[in-house]
């Protein structure tokens, strides 16, 4: 009995599940109905996030493209390439230094000359530092157009200039280098080596635009030039040589071109709140510019790790010319910051107010060794370079130099 009531009762549950079989799989199909509206929809999200993220991206590269062949037009109309004369014209945007003199050292303060004819003498100190590290060309003949005498040559022979440039080369100075990780530190060895203590002010040309007037046509906020040294192969971005615009806020030339075409790209532009008639009437010149290229700042970004740029003293010279004045100004701080720190401050209480704050960014340079530092009064001014780094739209890079030539025009 007990074995037929055992069978009996697994028929029983056989049945049951059976029975149950179809009900699952009606509860089934209900589920599936339900989550299909649900699938399409998420589809089609990602399909739109997929198309918008094409569109920006190749709405960039357009922008891109568009950016570059305007600066380059821009360089070349400096440059007076279209002129007759472009021959003895093109280098007139950077005329390179003369031969440094290793018996002279730096001098600080600000070395003004109204008078000052910026007759210059080409060499090669001031073209790339790839160039100078190994065997390098007899220097060019300069043109008359540039230099008055062309004996100025003679008295030093090519001998003796590339003997100059061996024994600065084999120099041992590890703390004109930035500080870096152990592991690191043996490629920081390579490259030429000019500290810009070494380097004699009057040897660091003006810059040299043909016809600033002439863009003014293009865009009559144009208020000047600037040209921060270098090379592609020194820094990527290197050389910054373009036009400087101003309007009357902060925010258009972000995203508005020198022709004032919209672009994500932006251009270079000044602080509103800046006197560029007269930048020595500003303590704190600041100037913008994008990092999304390798136009505009995207050069400033990545100093710290451009070690054949910042090991040459020559490139931390940066040039401004205004409608009113040649200027130069040199790089004693680089360093990354947020928004919440005040480095564009354009505004002091007074004279002493301005020292310590010239004081503070100095002290906030991450570069160690790589600049040269500087002792602040109440007649220095200094120039601020602010461009923005990665995808944190909180993070800042801040170049500072301080104003060490000027010459006013006319």
């Amino acid at each position: 009995m007990d074995n037929q009531e055992k069978n009996i009762t697994e028929t029983t549950e056989v049945s049951t599940e059976t029975a149950k079989a179809p009900e699952a799989k009606k509860t089934g199909k209900k589920k599936s109905s339900g989550n299909g509206p649900v699938r399409i929809a998420i589809l089609v999200v990602c399909l739109a996030v997929f198309a918008f993220s094409g569109y920006k991206i190749i709405s960039e590269f357009m922008d891109g493209a568009d950016t570059a062949d305007m600066y380059e037009d821009l360089q070349e109309a400096a440059r007076g390439d279209e002129d007759e004369n472009a021959e003895d014209s093109k280098d007139d945007v950077n005329v390179p230094p003369a031969p440094i003199d290793p018996n002279v050292s730096g001098s600080g303060g600000v070395v003004e000359n109204e008078t000052e004819d910026n007759t210059e003498t080409p060499d090669s100190s001031e073209t790339t530092g790839s160039e100078n590290a190994g065997t390098q060309t007899q220097p060019q003949t300069p043109s008359t157009d540039t230099v008055q005498n062309n004996d100025t040559y003679a008295d030093r022979t090519y001998e003796e200039e590339l003997a100059e440039q061996e024994q600065m080369k084999e120099e041992e100075d590890t703390q004109y280098y930035v500080s870096r990780k152990s592991s690191d530190k043996e490629k920081t060895q390579t490259g030429v080596k000019i500290r810009p203590e070494d380097i004699d002010l009057d040897d660091v040309p003006y810059l040299k635009v043909s016809n600033l007037d002439s863009f003014k046509k293009v865009n009559e906020e144009t208020v000047g030039w600037i040209y921060v040294p270098g090379s592609k192969q020194e820094a990527k971005g290197t050389p910054i040589d373009t036009t400087i615009v101003q309007t009357t806020d902060n925010e258009y030339y972000l995203t508005h071109t020198f022709d004032k075409k919209e672009n994500i790209n932006g251009w270079i532009y000044a602080d509103y709140r800046c006197n560029m008639d007269s930048v020595t009437s500003n303590y704190n010149t600041v100037i913008y510019g994008h990092a999304r290229s390798y136009k505009m700042f995207g050069g400033l970004k990545d100093l710290d790790e451009a070690v054949e740029w910042y090991s040459n003293g020559n490139n931390h010279f940066i040039k401004i010319n205004t409608f009113k004045d040649e200027t130069v100004w040199q790089i004693f701080s680089w360093y990354e910051t947020d928004i919440y720190f005040d480095y564009i401050k354009t505004d002091f209480k007074d004279s002493n107010d301005f020292i310590r704050f010239a004081y503070e960014v100095q002290g906030k340079n991450q570069m160690t060794g790589a600049f040269e530092t500087f002792d602040f009064n109440e007649d220095d001014r200094i120039l601020t370079l602010s461009t923005c780094k990665g995808f944190d739209r909180a993070v800042r890079v801040a170049v500072h130099a301080k104003l060490v030539k000027r010459n006013p025009i006319g």
